[in-house]
């Protein structure tokens, strides 16, 4: 099953977090993947009452993905689908929760590098963690942003906004948001260190995710 995602062009992301979801599953069940019943599925859903109404919809999505691959076709790997009588958990409805513009201006007063660059990077160009991690200077021109590998896996690219093209301008080729060695990061380094920073400078209710909400809306 993870081959066919590999080869069918899913990111790496959502083949890790497949495949964890899956052992996991499998683990819980009485006799495993091969031979679940719906109510082991449903029952596995309500394993950890801290997961939240999205975390529900997103371990449904995936395992309803699994079992319509492994029962399709003329010749499947199973027997029946377990997931066709499976509970839907309700996708919540989402709500922006910007930073204010005051917000804003203070956070961009009292960053540095490499806080400086991700926040604008959010806040100018509506850009995702991951994203910002592995934005490169050469990627950007004066008109525009080149997203190499945006959310699912697929490039796309935004228009540049002056502030990002005034800052970036300068800087070497390379990527754009480093630790403190000059070594590259990830989008999990980036939103866990964001957390320490925004607290070290008094904005303990400030997230990086909030900046790209910021964008969607002002």
């Amino acid at each position: 099953h993870l081959a066919h995602l590999r080869a069918s062009g899913y990111s790496p992301h959502t083949v890790h977090a497949r495949e964890d979801l899956l052992r996991r599953l499998h683990g819980h069940l009485s006799y495993g993947l091969a031979y679940a019943a719906t109510d082991e599925l449903d029952g596995f859903l309500t394993t950890n009452a801290t997961w939240s109404a999205w975390t529900l919809a997103t371990y449904a999505m995936h395992i309803r993905a699994f079992y319509r691959w492994a029962t399709r076709g003329a010749d499947p790997w199973l027997d029946g689908d377990p997931t066709i009588e499976m509970a839907h958990p309700r996708i919540p409805r989402c709500r922006p929760h910007p930073v204010t513009d005051e917000d804003l201006a203070i956070a961009m007063d009292r960053a540095d590098e490499p806080w400086y660059a991700a926040i604008l990077l959010a806040a100018a160009a509506g850009l995702r963690p991951d994203e910002i991690a592995r934005q490169q200077r050469e990627d950007i021109t004066k008109a525009t942003i080149v997203i190499r590998r945006g959310k699912g896996g697929d490039p796309g690219a935004v228009d540049t906004h002056p502030q990002i093209w005034v800052h970036v301008q300068p800087r070497r080729p390379g990527p754009l948001v480093t630790n403190r060695h000059g070594e590259p990061v990830t989008g999990r380094w980036l939103s866990a260190h964001a957390r320490h920073h925004f607290d070290s400078i008094d904005m303990p209710h400030i997230h990086l995710h909030r900046f790209r909400h910021w964008h969607a809306t002002a």
